[in-house]
């Protein structure tokens, strides 16, 4: 519950899923602006597994996705952070594992997938067409882990930030962000990117997450 104190007062907190029920189809929106109105249908997944931080859902890579309807407070541009504690079992379909998408393809709006090409076992934030991608060997299997990203295209430098366990593993530039889309949240990664393995604490906020907050994040779930 601490964890959840703390993600709940973060400012400009678009959306966070604990994913945390017991029973049922709804997956609950706990961000204090907006959670009446984000709610998400789970299809496939399974809910009351166990968690590193309370209760988790588990994605069996057979299209298992979570489908936030399409809203404005999602339509992020700069700022915007990400982040979820995950357990991937594998890498995904096509080793490119989907945890949460906004969008039709890469070709507009944002994504967070898993990545392993040549042994680079990473996750990266795809937006317009382009990839960008944390450090090699960021990313390890069978295994609880934060993964996150802040990004602002006001910044001079290191517009992309990624964070592991509430440590920076790496930059990237971006200068545009992410175009407006009117395709539905997804969480756990449509057929032939799907996720497999658990999900919980899914965090979506319109502000640029400081290396401070993601440490505190990590130090109150025990990861740091």
């Amino acid at each position: 519950k601490r964890l959840m104190r703390t993600i709940m007062r973060i400012p400009n907190l678009v959306a966070y899923y604990p994913m945390y029920e017991a029973e049922g189809l709804s997956c609950k929106n706990l961000a204090p602006f907006s959670k009446t109105m984000l709610n998400g249908v789970i299809t496939g997944a399974t809910v009351g597994q166990v968690g590193s931080s309370g209760r988790a859902y588990t994605f069996d890579g057979a299209s298992d996705v979570i489908t936030v309807a399409n809203n404005s407070l999602l339509q992020l541009n700069s700022p915007l952070s990400i982040l979820a504690l995950i357990y991937p079992n594998s890498y995904g379909g096509t080793s490119l594992g989907e945890i949460v998408r906004k969008t039709g393809g890469f070709a507009e709006g944002y994504a967070v997938t898993l990545r392993s090409n040549g042994g680079q076992q990473s996750f990266r934030f795809g937006a317009n067409n382009t990839t960008y991608q944390a450090n090699n060997n960021t990313v390890v299997l069978n295994t609880w882990q934060w993964i996150g990203l802040s990004y602002d295209k006001a910044l001079t430098a290191n517009r992309i930030k990624f964070y592991k366990n509430g440590s920076p593993v790496g930059t990237a530039e971006n200068t545009t962000g992410p175009t407006v889309t009117v395709d539905d949240l997804i969480i756990g990664g449509p057929s032939g990117r799907e996720f497999v393995g658990k999900i919980q604490h899914v965090v979506i906020a319109s502000q640029s997450f400081s290396d401070s907050l993601f440490m505190e994040i990590a130090k109150v779930s025990g990861f740091a």
